[in-house]
């Protein structure tokens, strides 16, 4: 039975501390669970507010080009309405034009000769109309465009290097006629040429992204301005470059993405193997261009890891709240063990009094009714009938004696102890000069050791009171 209640307790302290345990895990994966929730959120919202700041980029991008075509317009539209040639319309533009960076060049279409404001021929276009290298074959193709184009809408020619002055530049134009000598109209391409700096001096990102880049592309990935950390030729061979290793093919996905959607967040590495994100947005429709964004994510998120420390304080404190409190339980545990022990050792120690007090109990009981037969044998001996009923009375009296209850109280002494109690009760046994059987005395002392609730007056009284003992030790 006991042992019964033993594996209780052990299993419902088990059931106990592993409801801990589980409550304490819940409440940590909750932190966990808001935590991510609130970093997910957080991340969704940085991508978001890149993404509209590189649009606003785009934006100021699109107004800057669009001030730049309509500058070459003007130029145009004054050129044609006071019918200047070619050597007139060099030194107009040499003489309106109002920014050192800046300068213009006409192209005749039909052998790609070119002039510049700046004075003395251009020969980057010639070249280009015969090179076979892909880049210089489409920045022909868009001169065309341009040169074709009278909707409107902006084409962009870039990037390319002016060999004359060293410059690489990105350009904007329109059509313009020039008199001829014999009194006749022909047309060129008339290019107003940006600086490639002068453009990204046009794109400042707010302080919080400062390690962001941000470029110009074509549908087809061809640089029109490269930031930094944008390599190689191209923008599909820079994916392919540090995220296709193994799989030449799978940029073919970018740049189908590149050509059908206007927009978007792209997910690849950079020059520098750090993951970035990286969102285009087309220009306009007309031009084919789209601006590039790029900036790495761990820029992007470099404020997000506060809430792993709060994740990390809470489920240390939570830890450490489990800990103290599993081990206050502990404590209380083992005291209820210590105090349970002492509970059963005085249990047992009563039962073996008990046990042995039964024998002292039948000693009379046995005078008794050994008394009782002796007189009723000897019924005419009113002497012998008389001691007999004397001793009865004395052995009854020892087993009815209110000084016995000392020794059934007896567990409950602390008192009996003690050392002083067994000498003063054995002076107290000398002192009355009894006979007391090897047995009593034994029984007593074992009675005087091992249990508690007696006084010394107590014993000393059952001691006095001996005439209970005196008529066991003559049974």
């Amino acid at each position: 039975m006991k042992k019964q209640e033993l594996n209780r307790s052990r299993v419902v302290r088990n059931i106990l501390v592993l409801a801990n345990m589980v409550l304490i895990l819940v409440a940590i994966a909750f932190v966990l669970y808001y935590a991510t929730d609130v970093r997910r959120e957080r991340e969704e919202m940085e991508r978001e507010t890149f993404s509209s700041t590189v649009e606003t980029m785009k934006q100021i991008s699109v107004r800057y080009l669009d001030t730049e075509r309509q500058s070459a317009e003007n130029w145009a539209a004054y050129i044609e309405d006071q019918k200047m040639t070619l050597d007139e319309a060099l030194a107009y533009l040499r003489a309106s034009n109002t920014q050192e960076d800046r300068r213009a060049h006409i192209v005749d279409m039909d052998t790609y000769e070119a002039y510049s404001s700046a004075g003395g021929s251009v020969s980057c276009y010639q070249t280009f109309s015969v090179s076979e290298n892909s880049a210089m074959q489409r920045t022909i193709q868009n001169m065309q465009r341009m040169f074709d184009r009278d909707d409107g809408h902006t084409v962009v020619l870039g990037k390319y290097k002016i060999y004359e002055s060293q410059i690489t530049a990105i350009s904007v134009g329109c059509r313009v006629r020039l008199k001829t000598e014999d009194g006749g109209f022909k047309p060129y391409l008339l290019l107003r040429i940006i600086p490639v700096e002068s453009m990204k001096k046009v794109w400042i990102f707010p302080m919080e992204y400062s390690s962001a880049e941000i470029g110009m592309i074509t549908k087809g990935g061809d640089y029109v301005i490269q930031s930094n950390s944008m390599r190689q030729e191209n923008f599909i061979e820079l994916i392919r470059s540090y995220n296709y290793q193994d799989d030449y093919n799978g940029a073919d996905v970018l740049l189908k993405e590149l050509a059908e959607n206007p927009n978007g967040l792209l997910e690849y590495k950079n020059s520098k193997g750090e993951d970035c994100y990286w969102y285009y947005s087309q220009l306009d429709s007309a031009t084919g261009l789209d601006i590039l964004g790029c900036i790495p994510k761990a820029a992007l998120y470099k404020g997000n890891n506060d809430n792993w420390s709060v994740v990390i304080v809470t489920s240390g404190i939570l830890l450490l709240l489990a800990l103290l409190d599993g081990a206050y339980i502990l404590s209380i545990n083992r005291r209820l063990r210590e105090v349970a022990k002492v509970a059963e050792q005085a249990s047992m120690a009563k039962t073996q009094f008990l046990s042995s007090m039964s024998h002292d109990i039948r000693t009379p009981l046995n005078a008794v009714l050994g008394m009782t037969d002796l007189a009723k044998k000897r019924v005419n001996d009113s002497a012998y009938v008389q001691e007999c009923l004397d001793k009865i009375s004395v052995s009854g009296g020892y087993i009815c004696s209110p000084s016995s209850t000392i020794f059934w109280n007896c567990p409950r002494s602390r008192a009996a102890k003690r050392p002083s109690i067994r000498r003063r009760l054995h002076s107290v046994i000398s002192w009355q000069n009894w006979k007391i059987l090897p047995v009593r005395r034994q029984m007593a002392e074992v009675c005087i050791l091992k249990f508690h609730g007696a006084t010394v007056r107590h014993l000393t009284s059952w001691v006095i009171s001996s005439a209970s003992i005196r008529s066991i030790s003559t049974c």
